[in-house]
């Protein structure tokens, strides 16, 4: 069956989440001051697992650039500053 599931992640830290095979990555967004990241999936899927890395602007970026696809930048404000990280999905190569 199909449909819209969400994954936590964590801040500025390359990560390894199951997903189900095949999974559509959508979109990544603060939800209650958590960095989560939702995918459409197949729950009758074998879970497989997927990298992704969260940059904060300014930060070095680790990865070739070749090696990732965009996902989504997020705003976060925390005691009067604002934060901007952005995440990618790793290729496995």
């Amino acid at each position: 069956m199909n449909t819209v599931y969400k994954y936590p992640l964590t801040w500025v830290t390359e990560q390894t989440v199951l997903l189900p095979k095949g999974a559509e990555v959508l979109t990544a967004m603060l939800q209650n001051d958590d960095l989560i990241l939702w995918a459409m999936v197949d729950t009758d899927a074998p879970l497989t697992e997927r990298y992704f890395q969260v940059y904060g602007t300014g930060h070095e970026i680790s990865d070739a650039p070749d090696d990732m696809a965009y996902i989504s930048t997020v705003r976060m404000q925390t005691a009067g500053t604002e934060l901007i990280w952005h995440i990618f999905e790793v290729m496995a190569s």
